[in-house]
């Protein structure tokens, strides 16, 4: 892992402005908690003056008057309980709705990311930033308004013990600024290291959260221990950044303390020496010492506006950088209408980086009504060209072309409804059978449904099922077999009904017998569709009207498979290992 250090970070300060607009689409209850809020400020300066005004009655032995300032400081008291319960009810309902709303921003920035810049990120840090940041992000800046009402409220009370007493208020105000610049350093401290912190928690959660998607694997593989070991390193290196921030904040806190008791015993003595000399009523100085601890409170709260400021510019930040910098898919405009089901690539490049180059020149046609493969060996280039049919990477050079329009041209929608692909792992929901095939199609009846799973050969399978179509398969299909898992996805990709099927060696978990009939089906569904197949068995190819062979990244051969068998010695070669290869394992069988 990188290794973090702690370092000053500047944090940025204008993420947290972008929020204004988000808040703006909840903004009647935005202005509703507000409304709360303000009244809950006003009585909360108004308690404390009344209660002073009490004590300094029964200091004074005015017993009826000092009944009377503690009845209305009761009677405030009581409605601004009222007023909490509603301002907290405000709150929560706003909170709620700015949390679904920055969610589904994220979500759906996620979803139109580049795959390039999805494939160098962390998933455990992704799913942070859904969770935890856009939490943070969502109440933080009610807080900080909540906070200043608090600031302001003490403010008001530093102001009556000025009314009170000037003498009394300077020295509460040296107190204060003395406390301020404690306070000030300590938040510094966490505001430095909060950022650094996340990144190192982000590297720790994203290595437990594969460990758990993996969990299969690490059971097989008996590297429970190895891969433990590994999160947890992580995990120690982020507590480590974490811990160092927090023995330094503590000691911080320690000196705070022992301010704030030698405070204490200097104000009596001064106090006392001030009642002594006449210039303070003994009732004036009971009301400031029962309430100079608000002058701490005031303290706080400003420490923690800031630190609550900087946590959400470090959370708004980070959720930004999904909405803004994570470098977006870009698509046409124009709409791809009567598609026949044609494509054709001219002289198309590629590469992952802008070193390498993993398609080198291709040049490919698939017609409609016809079953086009690709072969070769594993990292010639195969699934790459998929990946570009469905613009899920971009081509450095060249053209694809749907009916003679570029790709570039045209609508998210046209691409994806009319290019539908299944990969060898596909991945399936945790969710019902049902649910996983109505994604592609909600309004499917159950006809449409029964035919899907019946061409795709997994009907009698589900029939057998506890609860049938609804069985629930857990994530990722995990309570299928490899080859369910394959035919779920081929049903649901026959469902959605596209003009064009691209198979990514999607039969590879399924028995000779099944991928057989699969290939079959296939057969019939090519009168109306262009169906293309990257092929794991050369077998289930060779019915196919074409065959492309691919070898680092160009086409070596090109033609049916008669032709291919007859003048490429590349492919004769790879296909009669393949029919030794499983011929031997037919006579082990036997045996």
């Amino acid at each position: 892992m990188e290794k973090l250090e702690l370092k000053a970070k500047k944090i940025n300060t204008h993420n947290m402005r972008k929020m204004f607009p988000i808040y703006k689409k909840h903004k009647g209850m935005f202005v509703l908690t507000m409304i709360f809020m303000i009244m809950s400020g006003v009585l909360g300066i108004l308690q404390p003056i009344f209660s002073a005004n009490a004590l300094a009655s029964l200091a004074t032995a005015q017993f009826e008057q000092a009944v009377r300032f503690t009845l209305i400081m009761c009677s405030i008291s009581l409605v601004k309980i009222v007023i909490n319960c509603v301002e907290e009810y405000c709150y929560v309902k706003l909170v709620l709705k700015m949390q679904y709303t920055l969610t589904e921003m994220v979500i759906n920035a996620i979803n139109s990311t580049k795959m390039k810049i999805l494939d160098s990120t962390q998933l455990g840090a992704l799913a942070e930033r859904l969770s935890g940041d856009v939490n943070s992000v969502a109440d933080v800046f009610i807080d900080m308004l909540d906070l200043i009402f608090g600031i302001i409220t003490n403010l008001v009370f530093l102001l009556y013990i000025a009314y009170l007493n000037i003498y009394m208020f300077l020295i509460l105000l040296g107190y204060v600024l003395i406390l301020y610049v404690v306070c000030t350093i300590r938040s510094r401290i966490w505001i430095r290291g909060r950022k650094i912190t996340k990144k190192a928690k982000d590297i720790a959660r994203s290595a437990y959260f594969e460990q758990i998607n993996g969990i299969r694997d690490v059971k097989l593989l008996n590297i429970k221990e190895n891969v433990t070991k590994f999160s947890n390193e992580k995990h120690k290196e982020a507590l480590k950044i974490e811990n160092s921030i927090s023995i330094k904040r503590n000691i911080i806190r320690r000196v705070q303390t022992a301010i704030s008791t030698i405070f204490e015993l200097t104000f009596l003595i001064i106090g006392i020496s001030f009642v002594k000399n006449e210039m303070i009523l003994l009732a004036g100085l009971l009301v400031v010492y029962n309430y100079y601890g608000r002058v701490e409170n005031l303290v706080s709260f400003m420490s923690r506006f800031k630190e609550f400021k900087a946590e959400g510019e470090i959370s708004a930040t980070r959720i930004f950088e999904i909405l803004e910098d994570y470098e977006k898919e870009e698509f046409g405009t124009e709409e791809l209408e009567n598609f026949s089901g044609r494509i054709e690539l001219k002289n198309v490049k590629f590469g992952y980086t802008d070193e390498d180059e993993v398609l080198s020149g291709i040049d490919m046609v698939f017609e409609e009504n016809k079953i086009t493969a690709i072969v070769g060996k594993s990292g010639s280039g195969k699934t790459t060209i998929l990946s570009l049919l469905s613009k899920l990477y971009d081509a450095k050079s060249g053209e694809i072309l749907l009916d003679s329009k570029n790709i570039n041209d045209l609508t998210e929608k046209s691409i994806h409804s009319n290019i539908g692909e299944i990969s060898q792992a596909p991945y399936i929901f945790n969710a019902s059978i049902k649910q996983n095939l109505l994604f592609v199609k909600p309004d499917a009846t159950d006809e449409e449904l029964v035919k899907v799973l019946k061409d795709a050969e997994i009907y009698k399978d589900i029939k057998n099922m506890p609860n049938g179509i609804d069985t629930e398969i857990g994530e990722n299909g995990v309570k299928l077999s490899g080859g369910q898992k394959q035919r779920v996805a081929i049903a649901r990709l026959l469902l959605m009904n596209s003009k064009v099927i691209v198979f990514d060696e999607a039969t590879s978990a399924l028995d000779n017998n099944s991928q057989n009939k699969i290939v079959e089906m296939l057969e019939k569904y090519k009168s109306s569709k262009t169906i293309i197949i990257v092929a794991h068995r050369l077998s289930t190819i060779v019915n196919a009207d074409k065959i492309y062979m691919l070898d680092g990244g160009k086409i070596i051969a090109s033609g049916t498979h008669k032709e291919l068998m007859r003048h490429s010695k590349e492919y004769h070669e790879l296909y009669k290992m393949e029919e030794k290869s499983a011929k031997e394992n037919f006579e082990t069988e036997e045996n």
